[in-house]
Parts: C-alpha cells; structure tokens; sequence
C-alpha cells in the first residue's frame, strides 16, 4: 500500500502530532489505514507519536520520515521522563 502521506502532514506531526493528526482529519489528509476509526481516535488522544509512525511504516514504509518521527519521539519522550523525575 505505498501512498506519499502529505508533507504538510508529515511535518506539523513532527514538532505538533496532536495538532497536526485533528488538521488532517479535519482536512481529510489522514492516509489509507487498516485501523478503525475508534482506535485511530484514541491513539490521536494518547499516543499520536506512535500512531503516526504506523501511518508512516504502513504508507511509505521504513524511509527517512520515519527515521525524523522516531528521534522525535524519543526526544519528546525522553524529555517528559526527565520532567517527571525531576
């Protein structure tokens, strides 16, 4: 299923995922995907990171946007760990 996922898209959900994931529903920008819409609606809520990074391997796979998520999401990650234990 290799369909490009907009470049808008791909970098609003980089710096802003929620933000980004409500724009592109609200556009209908989100790529073709297996999940239904109440799964897709609760990983936009809890983990918008990861389910961007599924819409990424499922869509273009394993190319550099999904190299630029991943550092994302570990750094944003690895920041609200360090907030926490603070």
């Amino acid at each position: 299923m290799h369909h490009e996922i907009q470049t808008w898209l791909l970098i609003l959900t980089l710096f802003f995922p929620r933000i980004g994931l409500i724009l592109g529903y609200a556009s209908n920008a989100i790529p073709a995907n297996p999940f239904p819409f109440w799964a897709d609606f609760f990983m936009a809520l809890f983990l918008p990171r990861v389910l961007m990074l599924m819409y990424i391997v499922i869509n273009q796979g394993f190319d550099g946007w999904f190299i630029l998520h991943c550092i994302g999401l570990i750094i944003a990650w690895g920041f609200s760990i360090l907030r926490v234990s603070k």
